[in-house]
């Protein structure tokens, strides 16, 4: 179960092309991502294509090239085993004539603290 939610509001102009290449930090610090939920409220009538991704690349969805286009959807992706450096993006685009808002909610949990320990040698004297 995820300890914290990460809210982020993400605003496509009205007017933009897949080539405009429109991309949105959706920065955090390091987590692990538990789930993905996206509200995308009513209006984008087939408009508006989103991806989530990192650094330039895509990750969902997983067909290279493809974006999510949706009307009036909640849409919950549980992940396991996926990025935690926390530099999420959203790429996207809008061909309309009206800014649509995505609503994208990450369930998270704090990376563990890897602990180090370190063991001295006594020295020995021949």
């Amino acid at each position: 179960m995820a300890q914290e939610v990460r809210e982020y509001h993400v605003t496509i102009p009205a007017g933009t092309p897949i080539s405009a290449n429109f991309t949105v930090s959706i920065a955090m610090p390091t987590r692990i991502i538990d789930q993905i939920d996206i509200v995308v409220p009513p209006g984008p009538r087939g408009e508006v294509g989103f991806q989530i991704g990192s650094s330039g690349a895509q990750i969902i969805p997983a067909q290279t090239g493809t974006y999510i286009v949706t009307d009036d959807e909640v849409i919950h992706f549980p992940l396991t085993d996926q990025i935690d450096s926390g530099g999420w993006e959203v790429f996207a685009y809008n061909t309309g004539q009206y800014d649509h808002t995505l609503y994208i909610r990450f369930l998270v949990n704090p990376t563990a603290q890897k602990q180090t320990t370190t063991t001295i040698a006594p020295i020995t004297f021949s």
